[in-house]
């Protein structure tokens, strides 16, 4: 897999990218073009199919080697419906996540438009818009953990507890996973 990639920076020398071993997973299929398929996704800006290798000219194909020979220790099959249906409960109702999505939404809207206006007062009135929303969502994140909230054009002190909603819902999914694979093993 050789690809050049090309910069608007004449002095820059550009990249080279090369493969030169494929991986493959303990099943014998690889992660050429593919990845790691997550039994959980959560929402992100990119699409892979946009930024990943796959998206590559010369990418190299997806294929399968002789499986490794393995014992499967505990499948996941009878609990993964419920622990998918609890992690999207909770994201359903984290505000965070409604946050993000709504960020996700606004981001690909501005990123299919062809135009953007060069009108100053309509340029600013989005800016103002865009602020305020920033503002509430202050203002309800602040409510929600019992704090004081803000005043127009008080700007919050920069906290340094900052909750990444993914890694808190990971470790959710982690405790999901180990209070259900207990009552996996009751079953059996």
């Amino acid at each position: 897999d050789l690809n050049r990639v090309s910069s608007n920076n004449t002095n820059s020398l550009g990249q080279v990218k090369l493969t030169i071993a494929k991986y493959y997973r303990i099943n014998g299929g690889s992660t050429q073009n593919l990845g790691v398929i997550p039994d959980i996704s959560f929402p992100s800006y990119t699409d892979p199919e946009e930024f990943g290798e796959s998206s590559e000219l010369t990418a190299l194909p997806w294929d399968q080697i002789e499986s490794s020979k393995f014992k499967k220790v505990n499948s996941l099959e009878l609990i993964l419906p419920q622990i998918i249906a609890q992690s999207e409960q909770r994201r359903n109702s984290d505000p965070e996540f409604q946050y993000l999505l709504d960020d996700i939404s606004i981001y690909k809207e501005s990123k299919s438009k062809k135009y953007f206006s060069l009108n100053e007062e309509m340029r600013k009135q989005t800016k103002e818009l865009e602020e305020e929303k920033e503002f509430q969502r202050e203002n309800e994140r602040r409510k929600r953990k019992g704090l004081e909230l803000l005043e127009k054009g008080e700007v919050p002190e920069k906290s340094t507890e900052e909750n990444d909603i993914f890694l808190l819902e990971s470790a959710m999914i982690v405790g999901d996973l180990i209070s259900l694979s207990g009552e996996l093993t009751q079953i059996r």
